[in-house]
This record gives structure tokens, C-alpha cells and sequence, in this order.
């Protein structure tokens, strides 16, 4: 069981910054990182609903459905939360209980530097950051919970390729720093680590044929489609996926 206090996991960000750095070519800006670590009952007041009341989205569900989704996602997440990086507020959640069973502290610390891909993805990508927005208030609308006539479900594949992007190139660097720094780590807990694998979980709730099952695959398929792009072209090839546009990025990852 590794120690996850406010103190240690300041020591492990100051430890993979560099090296996370040293493997994207971009700068953590560490010095603005917020970090907080909450409880599992603190997830969803810290951990989600700040992200809709920023997009002013509303959290309180109105159809039978939408109080389904809500009940299910404030009873599971905080038990799938491991960590999550909040462009919006450029702050780094990390929920205790569910990073250190099964976890030592090499592995604690490739989880920290995959958290910091998704703030360099932002922080360095203004375009990138532009998008996350916008997309996500096309699919939820005004309701981030209710079916209604405001969400653009057409967007949904955009929204996918994404967070293929995303999580793929998160986890690129995750191995890659396993490989090179962390050879002993070991992370065994399954985390779903930024906002907008969140929303995907929600949408895949109760449907069988694009469920949470497939999202996770696609994470897995957009980890060996920027192993590729790596291979080919390095790293200057990945960093170029970040300056598509929604269609460009569905082409490449959809």
C-alpha cells in the first residue's frame, strides 16, 4: 500500500515532471497546478459538478432517465476515480482510497505523469483547450443528464476521436515511462482520468452495444494509433495531431 498525503504526491509530480517534459517536448507549469485529494464522497461536488456549472450546464435531472443516470454515476464514479486533471480550473483530483491498494509508489507516480499529459494536452494546445468546450456543450445541451432537444448527438463521434486522442497519447507517455524510469511500478487500479471520459462513461451507461467495454478499447486503440504515429514520425508526428479540427481528429481516430 503506497502513503498518498498532499506531501508525497507533491515529491512525485516534482519527480516525473522533467521526465513527462523531457518525452512530450511540452512544459507542465507545475508552479500552476492546483492539487486537491478528496474522499470518495467528496467526487462528485469536486470532481464533477464544478465542471457543468462552469459550462452552465444544469446537474439536476429532470426525466425518470436522467435520475437513473445521476443515481448510477454519483454511486460508481467515486469508486472508478482514481485521478483527473480539470482543464477548466487547471486542477489535478486525486480520490486516496482508490490509488493505494494494489498500487506502490513508482506506479503512483506514472499515474501522476499520465494525469499530467491530459494538463500539458490543454496548456499547450490553446485550439485544444477552444474545443473541449465547445464540444461538450453540443452533446449535453443544457442538461447533463436529460435526453432533450439541445444535445447534438451528431457530435458524439467527434467528442470520441477526442478523447481517443487523449487518453491514447496519456497512456503512450504512461508506458513510456514505465519502460524508461519506473520499471517496478504497478498500478492496478482502473481509473477513468479526465472529465471528458466521464461524460463518455455517462452516455455509455445501460447501452450495451456502445458501452463503457468499447470506450475502454478505444483507449487502448488510440494508445497503438499514437505508438504509430511515434514509430514514423516521433514526436514532433504526435504533437501534430493536437492542431486538427474535430473532423480532422474523427479521420484520424474515429
Amino acid at each position: 500500500m503506497v502513503v498518498v498525503s498532499e506531501r508525497s504526491i507533491e515529491r512525485l509530480l516534482i519527480d516525473v515532471a522533467p521526465k513527462v517534459e523531457r518525452l512530450t517536448g511540452w512544459k507542465t507549469h507545475l508552479d500552476a497546478l492546483t492539487v486537491k485529494l478528496v474522499r470518495r464522497d467528496q467526487v462528485w461536488e469536486h470532481g464533477i459538478k464544478p465542471k457543468y456549472n462552469i459550462l452552465g450546464i444544469d446537474t439536476e435531472a429532470k426525466t425518470e432517465k436522467g435520475k437513473k443516470d445521476l443515481g448510477m454515476i454519483k454511486v460508481l464514479m467515486p469508486y472508478v476515480l482514481g485521478g483527473l486533471y480539470e482543464p477548466l480550473t487547471g486542477t489535478m483530483l486525486i480520490v486516496p482510497d482508490n490509488v493505494r491498494f494494489g498500487t506502490n509508489e513508482s506506479g503512483l507516480t506514472v499515474t501522476l505523469g499520465h494525469e499530467l499529459v491530459h494538463r500539458c494536452q490543454f496548456t499547450n494546445h490553446p485550439r485544444w483547450a477552444e474545443m473541449y468546450p465547445t464540444l461538450v456543450r453540443k452533446i449535453t445541451g443544457s442538461s447533463a443528464f436529460d435526453d432533450d432537444e439541445h444535445e447534438d448527438k451528431s457530435y458524439m463521434k467527434y467528442l470520441q476521436a477526442y478523447m481517443t486522442l487523449a487518453e491514447g497519447d496519456a497512456s503512450h507517455v504512461e508506458t513510456q515511462l514505465k519502460k524508461m524510469f519506473y520499471q517496478d511500478a504497478k498500478n492496478k487500479t482502473a481509473h477513468v482520468s479526465n472529465f471528458i471520459g466521464l461524460l463518455l462513461f455517462l452516455h455509455s451507461l445501460g447501452n450495451a452495444e456502445d458501452g463503457f467495454i468499447k470506450k475502454l478499447k478505444q483507449y487502448e486503440q488510440g494508445e497503438r494509433i499514437v505508438g504509430r504515429v511515434y514509430e514514423t514520425e516521433g514526436r514532433k508526428g504526435v504533437n501534430e495531431l493536437y492542431n486538427l479540427d474535430a473532423g480532422g481528429l474523427y479521420q484520424k481516430f474515429g
